[in-house]
């Protein structure tokens, strides 16, 4: 059972290491690489949509690291990473450095407008009755990431990455494609159907704030944390635009101080600084801390979108976290639009390991949604993952 326990645990710290935007304390970087190889599965299941399966390898000798990771399901639908960093400690700073190239393609990306109301957004011109396109895409980037660690609560954080990101219409020419949905120029950024390319260099600061004493166990606290970047087109894109956001979450013991209550809110938003030029459809807020909807489909989204969301955390076992939540939805163009009215929501059940494992059952607006996943970051709205 120790071995069990140790194992989790080695897979859980790995798991923390491999974040691009977190820095674990030195001493359990130090302590829990004794075997300097090793490799843990990947696993992302999700009713509705197409599974993937993978692992990642890993060699780490202080300060050093490397990992390889991928995820398959055909060759239309695979994400690969190979990923350097190294830790630093200098006086009471924790600094991390980090190189990842990244190859992610995808054929079942779902887009179903701009706006809370899609279908009646005079900004979206659609040909026929269906109102979602199903688009192809295929990301490559190059990514560099410095942080530092100042203390046990705080960690900043800059990015830079340069990335080429094609979109185009799935192999089999369907009713659903993006081109099929809807009309010519109703698409931000893509001017013919789904046929575009776009090359960004982007850079961002953040910092984070967090007064919990485990970052990934039920412990009461609070966290905050924000961000903002900046994009520009490089070669023929010709595209600019400017991000910014953050999140809040508070952490409050109701028995004990194991048994939690969680309010939170994440937001993002996207600012157009070339006035000509639309900014392409694939670079505007996701929602991927929203439960209701999985990774691939962007169900709404504007220049504004907020993810408000309450939670209720108890311990099951000494390895077991269990936990019910409640997610919206809000998207607007301008901030006094925002409203609960119709937004899309999700209610459900889960379970947490410590290694990182996590399952959920939930239903809502857009029906029942039942999620596993294995070896995949927990850091759900970062910014380097969003597709």
């Amino acid at each position: 059972m120790k071995c069990g326990i140790k194992a989790l645990q080695q897979i859980r710290c790995v798991r923390l290491m491999d974040d691009e935007h977190f820095i674990d304390r030195l001493e359990h970087f130090v302590y829990l690489y004794e075997n300097n190889l090793g490799w843990y599965p990947v696993v992302s299941f999700t009713n509705g949509t197409k599974s993937q399966f993978g692992a990642a390898i890993f060699y780490r000798k202080k300060p050093l690291s490397l990992s390889l990771k991928a995820a398959w399901r055909n060759a239309v639908l695979y994400n690969t990473r190979l990923r350097f960093s190294r830790s630093h400690l200098q006086g009471n700073i924790l600094w991390k450095f980090g190189l990842t190239g990244r190859l992610r393609n995808r054929d079942d990306l779902e887009y179903y407008g701009l706006g809370a109301y899609p279908e009646k957004d005079s900004r979206n011109r659609f040909h026929g009755e269906q109102k979602s396109g199903v688009y192809q895409q295929k990301i490559q980037r190059l990514l560099f990431v410095t942080g530092m660690r100042p203390d046990s609560h705080w960690q900043f954080f800059y990015t830079s990455y340069i990335e080429k990101r094609q979109l185009g219409n799935p192999a089999a020419n369907q009713s659903t494609n993006l081109d099929q949905v809807f009309a010519p120029g109703s698409i931000p950024g893509v001017w013919h159907g789904a046929g575009s390319a776009n090359r960004q260099f982007y850079n961002e600061l953040a910092g984070y704030f967090d007064t919990r004493k485990k970052h990934d166990r039920i412990s009461p606290g609070w966290h905050v944390e924000s961000y903002i970047g900046l994009s520009t087109g490089v070669a023929a894109d010709r595209s600019r635009f400017l991000r910014a956001g953050g999140a809040c979450a508070f952490y409050l013991p109701v028995i004990k101080n194991n048994r939690l209550i969680v309010p939170k809110i994440a937001f993002n938003m996207i600012e157009n600084l070339q006035e000509n030029t639309p900014v392409s459809f694939a670079y505007y807020p996701k929602h991927r801390s929203f439960r209701g909807v999985s990774g691939r489909t962007l169900l709404r989204t504007d220049k504004y979108s907020f993810v408000p969301s309450l939670e209720y955390q108890w311990p099951l076992s000494s390895i077991l976290n269990g936990y019910m939540f409640l997610d919206y939805l809000l998207v607007a163009d301008d901030l006094q639009k925002l409203s609960f009215n119709q937004a899309p929501y999700i209610y459900g059940l889960g379970i947490n390991l410590k290694d990182g494992t996590r399952f959920f059952v939930g239903t809502g607006s857009e029906g029942i949604r039942i999620t596993v996943k294995i070896g995949l970051s927990s850091r759900s709205d970062d910014r380097t993952r969003w597709q």
